[in-house]
């Protein structure tokens, strides 16, 4: 492909790793410092669950306590995260309904406290399931974003990694020793995959502490998408994301690194795709009318003084550098950034060709 000139930046960037993998992965090690927890509670929905006159019973017990919630009780499957979560966020509701069923079912203690059971969930178990549920929360929401199918994914990416940084952070300052421990071994995993700048990583495979892992840097298109939508461009704003995501120090070498890299980037798709000079001075038949207007002594005189000063160097700007130079759009949520590159194609025809390449990709491959 290299040879044949049909492969960009020369092939560097062509392995996206899965968003929602790494996240399963972050995710999964915080959930084991609540495992005991987790399957009480998921032992006690499981058991009402496991009949429909318990689902009854349970109903009307929810009426009494007054429990109102919109999604019933639902079991996980424990090798997703997402449906521990949602299972959690429902039974949670329902911490009231647990207790006054306990009193209401004999067999429901015998059950949950079997040789082999995990046993009948508690207060503890509630307040862990509470916590769990809220910090899981933001990852689910988190997950839906970078997995989605019918919009574009990848520009809003460095701001999700750098939003999950924010949220450990929070946690590993926390009072709270669960939240404490939790976030620690996330942000482990966090940095395993998305918090090392690669200059960082390159530093440790000299010394021979590692394996030669190209797949542990952030795939550079990630922030050229970021660049290419005009909420965010090379703003001051895209700078503090990339400086959460890497530190102060690394992230100063990743923003001049992202910097360089559009840079080149844009270079490169300007060689293949700017129209040539030939073309640029091909003019279409002018009018009669036209012919005279430019003829005028006045016309004349006044462009020659705008081609000079200020003038000048606002004509010799690139198109990549007109696009940074012009006001970002406003941050909304309903922003369709594919309609922008549509309505703006004739203005930047270089940057709309990069736009619709970079845009294209996924950031994530979920199974169905």
């Amino acid at each position: 492909m290299i040879k044949t000139g049909n492969s960009i930046a020369e092939g560097k960037y062509m392995h996206m790793r899965c968003a929602a993998h790494i996240i399963n992965l972050i995710v999964t090690d915080g959930l084991k410092e609540l495992d005991e927890s987790v399957k009480r509670v998921r032992a006690a929905v499981r058991y009402i669950r496991n009949g429909p006159s318990r689902i009854t019973r349970f109903k009307e017990l929810a009426r009494l306590e007054k429990v109102d919630g919109e999604a019933f009780l639902s079991l996980d499957v424990c090798t997703r995260w997402n449906s521990t979560y949602l299972m959690l966020a429902t039974a949670i509701n329902f911490e009231k309904v647990f207790a006054r069923y306990e009193e209401e079912d004999p067999l429901y203690t015998l059950d949950l406290t079997s040789e082999k059971a995990p046993g009948i969930p508690v207060d503890s178990d509630w307040e862990n399931a509470t916590k769990m549920a809220e910090f899981l929360g933001q990852f689910y929401h988190l997950t839906l974003s970078v997995s989605a199918t019918l919009h574009v994914t990848v520009n809003q990416f460095v701001m999700d990694i750098a939003e999950i940084n924010v949220v450990l952070e929070e946690w590993a300052d926390s009072d709270d020793i669960l939240r404490k421990t939790m976030a620690k071994k996330m942000q482990d995993k966090y940095d395993k995959y998305w918090g090392r700048w690669n200059e960082e990583v390159e530093n440790e495979r000299g010394k021979g502490k590692g394996k030669k892992k190209e797949e542990e840097n952030v795939n550079m298109f990630v922030f050229a998408a970021t660049v290419l939508d005009p909420r965010f461009k090379l703003s001051n704003f895209t700078k503090l994301a990339i400086e959460e995501m890497y530190g102060e120090l690394n992230g100063g070498k990743a923003w001049e690194a992202v910097k360089t890299f559009m840079h080149a980037l844009f270079e490169e798709y300007k060689a293949k795709y700017a129209p040539s000079d030939a073309s640029k001075h091909v003019r279409a038949p002018q009018s009669e009318l036209t012919q005279k207007r430019e003829g005028r002594k006045l016309v004349s005189r006044i462009n020659k003084k705008l081609r000079v000063g200020d003038g000048e160097a606002s004509m010799s700007k690139s198109e990549y550098e007109k696009y940074l130079h012009e006001e970002n759009e406003v941050n909304r949520d309903d922003f369709d950034i594919l309609k922008w590159w549509k309505n703006n194609a004739a203005r930047f025809p270089i940057l709309a060709r990069m736009a619709r390449d970079v845009l294209a990709v996924p950031v994530s491959t979920v199974a169905s």
